[in-house]
């Protein structure tokens, strides 16, 4: 048989095995299901063979034993049961002598030697009983019978063979007589070895104890392990047969552990102890494992026995245990808390070191003191009370005061516990020292509510004192006040001679408004250079109380006008001061810090170091500035903005450009224009989607206007904001937007404003480098009226400058403003610039421009702001 045919039986072999079968069973399957799979198929042969040459009887024999033999394997691998295979293949092995002497013509004289040689070892070593045995000898027999009288009847009809092939037939019937003979002497002579055997099945009943066992061979290879050791590690008989102990290492152990483990098995045979292995799923666990090594007769080691007990919980309890005596002990002898033990009577039983260190006491003395003699917190009377209560119950925790044997005191937080010992009651206390802690706490407590830097009360404490204050309003008549401070010009200290001076100054500050404030008035420290001085008990009437408010505010501001010291240095400052009344309409402790906060602001408006009061009117103006942010939120969000369009023209009146101008169209207020919502959206951070849709929508008209003969070279310009120029992706967002619309970049121009150019140049000149070399044109806005300086304008890469309307407008009748336009076009002229002039609304007003060679206009001279359909009708006109 060849590899590949081994090969092949194997797997087939192996489809009818079970993982939970013993070896014995396995090898029976084995045998039952080879015996078939190789003479059914030479059957088959056989069978056909004679089908073909036309004896249909000598096939029908060996056919029958192919068919039934292929269905006892069919039920076999569909069932995994061994039994209907067993019991067809003996009846086949039984028929099988005759079917070979029915097939080939009979010979009932020469075959009973070769049926009785076959039959009689098969019977001997499948069935070791006697009685079972007879039974199939019977069957034999009546065979015998059988074939003895239908012997002529198939000699006639079965094709006869050549002598020397009946010859060789008898032969084999000797030689199989012979071994058959041979084996049944070997069966009536082995009592012995069914002896052993029997031995051999007490031995695996008692390997499936309840104990893991594991065998090994004299190289330490697992040969097998029982049902208790695959329970118990989790590993099946696959997974650990033919692999050696190092399976189950864990890195519990060194090397130099299983090395001495080694040298004691090879000295004495033997081994026991405790070990750490892995479970199936990498768990550890700890063992008891005992190593026995089995020899055989020759005095060699034939096999290994291991036998473990898992003791993993068992060790956990011991060490638990070893660690709750240790624990005691150290509580008792080396702890730093202060265990004591008293009796029903509150007198001291036990106690440790820590507790007599902690009263000043000796071990003498300790145990002659009652609980009385050192707790500080209650009277004797109560004292006793709360101890009768504590010893019946199970546990208690709570703070107290220890008295110390020199009269001194500590704070303690005690934890108690009540238990009864040979029927008496007895409390177990331990003592912790919380002296330092509560000095901690305190530490905490005041910076939780006071200003590290100035030891003025903080935010949290302000507010808890004014709903106090509000409520006191709220149940009499009186009033109080709310002063929100701001130092002037703190940042430039800060900037220029440094935050220690800076906090030197709020130290001299928070002094100079204690001392300005009567006593239980609060000051207070909100962070940065902001103080709150809150004012109580003011008088009912609301103008006397302002009064009152004004006078301490003066005095305020004229103690903060003095000059301070701040080391070498002498600085001097002031404050802006806003003031709320509240009284016992006043509810919301915020809202009145909000309104006294609004107030400060409306003083720096009006020039710093001044006082104002908060009115309805302040809170009018913002609660309206709130009210159009979100407004401008929902415009967004709704398509409420629309893009105006002013003309530009050149010297001949010709259109060369537009600008793109924002437009709110507020479905109750109308048209809103952008001087009344521009600003608020660029403090809020709206200016970016806002001046994001202006582009989009200006981008996407110039596109439109690429397919216009009329308006096809028309240069739109746009209005940028600080916010969008200074945002990290705005040129790849320009770059975006004209991509998106098939523009030529040429036709957009840029308006930038001064202020935008001090700020931060490098990135700036970057940013307009990067916007120039994509093709677009850049102007500079309303130039003239911020922090114009050459030095600038000569580093940015501009196209354009644009005159601010401002000189534009008294230019035919104010010299000093036509000297500037001439100068603003002349230095245009050297820096090689195109220049416009917005704001042109008469005729002479231009007529002044062009003679000082002005390029461009823009103004209602020429076309008012118009909506884009108004816009192309226009142009069309002109």
């Amino acid at each position: 048989m060849t590899l590949s045919a081994k090969n092949w039986l194997g797997r087939i072999v192996g489809a009818g095995l079970l993982p939970t079968d013993k070896a014995e069973l396995r090898l029976e399957k084995t045998v039952m299901t080879l015996v078939p799979l190789i003479i059914a198929p030479l059957a088959l042969i056989w069978g056909t063979t004679y089908f073909l040459l036309g004896h249909w009887l000598s096939g029908a024999l060996p056919m029958s034993y192919a068919l039934i033999s292929a269905a006892s394997l069919l039920n076999f691998f569909r069932t995994k049961d061994i039994r209907f295979v067993h019991h067809s293949q003996l009846i086949l092995v039984l028929l099988l002598p005759f079917f070979l002497m029915w097939s080939l013509g009979g010979f009932a004289a020469g075959s009973m030697v070769m049926i009785w040689a076959i039959f009689s070892p098969i019977a001997a070593l499948m069935f070791l009983e006697k009685r079972e045995a007879f039974k199939w000898f019977l069957m034999y027999f009546m065979l015998i019978l059988i074939s003895a009288l239908i012997d002529d009847h198939v000699a006639a009809v079965v094709t006869p063979l050549p002598d020397l092939a009946r010859k060789i037939f008898y032969l084999l019937n000797m030689g199989c007589g012979s071994a058959g003979l041979y084996l049944l002497v070997s069966y009536s002579m082995g009592e012995d070895k069914r002896a052993k055997e029997a031995d051999l099945r007490m031995s695996a009943v008692s390997f499936e104890s309840q104990q893991s066992l594991m065998i090994m061979d004299p190289d330490g290879v697992i040969l097998r392990v029982n049902k208790a050791f695959t329970v118990d590690t989790g590993y099946g008989c696959d997974d650990v047969v033919g692999k050696t102990p190092r399976f189950f290492q864990c890195g519990r152990h060194d090397a130099d552990f299983y090395r001495d483990m080694l040298a004691d098995i090879m000295r004495t045979g033997a081994w026991q102890g405790e070990i750490w292995v892995r479970q199936k799923g990498g768990e550890n666990r700890e063992k008891w494992l005992s190593v026995s090594a089995v020899k055989g007769d020759d005095g060699h080691v034939s096999h290994y026995a291991c036998a473990h007990t898992d003791i993993t919980e068992r060790r956990d309890i011991e060490r638990r245990n070893e660690v709750l005596l240790l624990r005691q002990k150290v509580l008792m002898s080396s702890t730093l808390e202060g265990v004591h033990i008293m009796d029903v009577a509150g007198n001291i039983v036990e106690a440790n070191d820590a507790f007599c260190r902690m009263l000043g006491y000796s071990h003498e003395e300790v145990g002659k003191l009652n609980v009385a003699d050192w707790d500080a917190q209650w009277s004797k009377e109560e004292l006793m009370v709360r101890f009768q209560k504590l010893v019946h119950v199970s546990a208690a925790r709570f703070e107290s005061r220890h008295r110390r044997r020199d009269g001194t005191m500590i704070d303690v937080e005690i934890s108690t516990t009540g238990a009864e010992i040979d029927g008496r009651r007895y409390l177990f206390a331990t003592s912790y020292d919380i002296t330092k802690r509560k000095a901690a706490e305190e530490t905490i407590r005041r910076l939780a509510f006071h200003d590290p830097l100035t030891h003025l009360p903080n935010r949290q404490l302000l507010l808890d004192r004014l709903a106090h204050a509000l409520a006191s309003c709220d149940r009499g008549v009186n009033r109080g006040a709310i002063l929100f401070i701001d130092l002037d010009n703190f940042k430039t200290l800060n900037d220029t001679l440094g935050h220690v001076m800076g906090d030197l100054l709020l130290q001299q500050v928070a002094d100079r408004l204690v001392s300005c404030v009567r006593e239980g008035d609060t000051v207070a420290r909100l962070g940065g250079d902001e103080f709150v001085v809150m004012l109580e008990n003011l008088n009912e009437q609301a103008i006397v109380a302002a009064e009152q408010v004004e006078s301490i505010g003066e005095k305020i501001l004229a103690a903060l006008s003095k000059p301070y010291q701040l080391k070498a240095q002498v600085f001097r400052s002031s404050g802006s001061l806003g003031a709320a009344l509240f009284c016992k309409e006043t509810k919301d402790a915020e809202e009145l810090l909000k309104q006294a906060d609004i107030a400060m602001y409306q003083a720096k408006k009006a020039g710093r170091n001044t006082l104002r009061f908060f009115d309805q009117k302040m809170q009018r103006t913002i609660n309206a500035r709130v009210a159009i942010e979100g407004e401008l939120r929902l415009a967004l969000e709704r398509g409420q903005f629309e893009l105006y369009y002013q003309v530009q023209v050149d010297r001949e009146g010709k259109p060369v450009g537009a600008e793109a101008l924002i437009r709110w169209n507020h479905p109750e207020r109308g048209m809103v224009i952008p001087e009344e919502f521009i600003s608020l959206a660029e403090e809020t951070g709206l200016i970016l989607p806002i001046g994001r849709w202006v582009l989009n929508e200006a981008c996407a008209k110039l596109a439109d206007w690429s397919a216009d003969e009329k308006m096809r070279q028309l240069v739109l310009a746009v209005n940028i904001s600080a916010q969008q120029f200074r945002q990290a992706d705005f040129v790849d967002e320009i770059k975006e937007i004209i991509t998106k619309n098939v523009l030529d970049p040429a036709l957009l121009k840029l308006e930038l404003t001064e202020s935008m150019l001090l700020e931060n140049s490098t990135e700036v000149v970057a940013t307009m480098n990067a916007l120039k070399a994509i093709g677009v044109q850049l102007s500079l806005d309303d130039f003239g009226t911020g922090y114009s300086s050459l030095q600038y304008l000569k580093r940015m890469p501009l196209n354009q400058i644009k005159i601010d309307q401002s000189f534009v407008r008294d230019i035919a009748t104010a010299p000093n403003d036509a000297a500037i336009v001439q100068t603003i076009i002349a230095m245009t002229q050297a820096l090689k610039l195109n220049v416009i002039a917005e704001g042109v609304e008469t005729a002479a007003q231009r007529e002044v421009l062009d003679l000082k060679s002005c390029q461009a206009y823009q103004g209602y001279l020429f076309g008012e702001p118009l909506p884009v359909e108004r816009f192309e009708a226009l142009l069309r006109e002109l």
